[in-house]
């Protein structure tokens, strides 16, 4: 098992992608989405809510995929 700090708070979602190299995860309280590269832990990008987001990012993002 691999662990690593992905954002802030404990993550609610997390996809990977079908190739196994990239994954995404929501934390609850992040207020954004992030794609990370699955090999080295780096973060790719970051796709922020709108800035009015719950602090739980419910009901505004509720599940990811790819």
């Amino acid at each position: 098992m691999i662990t690593w700090q992905a954002g802030k708070g404990t993550v609610r979602e997390l996809a990977y992608a079908p190739c196994g190299t990239k994954l995404v995860t929501v934390a609850d309280t992040d207020k954004c989405a992030r794609l990370w590269d699955a090999g080295t832990r780096a973060e790719i990008a970051k796709f922020p809510l709108p800035k009015d987001a719950s602090t739980h990012l419910e009901p505004l993002l509720s599940a990811v995929a790819f």
